[in-house]
């Protein structure tokens, strides 16, 4: 029976060892790499025939690039099957790996569920983790409900749009030709319905959202 070709990928040493050992004293598993950055990572998929993705999202401090090197692994080959193996349990990044493709989202702390989470995914069946689970049904419930209530109009699009591109206040009203008062006034409507603190948080969670 041919072995499951794993690709590990955890920045952390004590985590990428322990987790190393662990899966290679399983006897149907071939780990062909252990990957410590999003760079490296990348580099050996695209060169390596690999089954399954172990993927930690947090590869640098403070940036979820396991996040967007999960998205260009599964554009190359979306036939590989991607887990998130992490300690990050934040219900927007857990929506956000499985809007990237991931058939899993494995918490570290139950790391001894991975052998057979691996086995299910090899053979494509997804079962999510209870307390994952619960997190992907009320955040789709609460987003549901929220895009229900309330929609972000074309003129706020346009708005966040250019706020992702760098614009100010003042430049968005002169690219629109509206007051910047006007501008204000949308920007304050907009942040109220994405929930976010700023012009800039919002234009990140809509482009995270697919809104443009």
């Amino acid at each position: 029976m041919d072995k499951i070709r794993i690709l590990l990928v955890e920045d952390d040493p004590v985590w990428q060892h322990a987790l190393a050992a662990y899966l290679g004293k399983q006897p149907d598993f071939c780990l062909v790499h252990a990957a410590a950055n999003k760079e490296e990572a990348l580099s050996i998929f695209q060169r390596t025939e690999v089954d399954v993705v172990l993927m930690d999202i947090v590869l640098s401090p403070g940036k979820y690039d396991g996040l967007d090197a999960a998205l260009d692994m599964l554009r190359q080959k979306p036939a590989v099957k991607m887990m998130m193996l992490t300690s990050v349990e934040d219900s927007e990044v857990i929506l956000d790996a499985f809007t990237a493709g991931a058939v899993n989202y494995i918490p570290k702390t139950k790391y001894e569920k991975l052998p057979e989470a691996i086995r299910q995914a090899h053979q494509n069946v997804t079962v999510i983790p209870e307390e994952v689970a619960g997190v992907i049904l009320g955040e789709l419930h609460r987003l549901r409900q929220s895009e229900l209530q309330q929609r972000i109009t074309s003129m706020e699009k346009e708005i966040l749009q250019l706020l992702a591109q760098g614009y100010t206040r003042s430049g968005i009203a002169e690219y629109l030709q509206v007051s910047t008062n006007t501008v204000r006034t949308h920007i304050r409507h907009i942040m109220k319905k994405l929930g976010a603190t700023s012009g800039q948080e919002a234009a990140q969670i809509a482009k995270r959202k697919g809104l443009f």
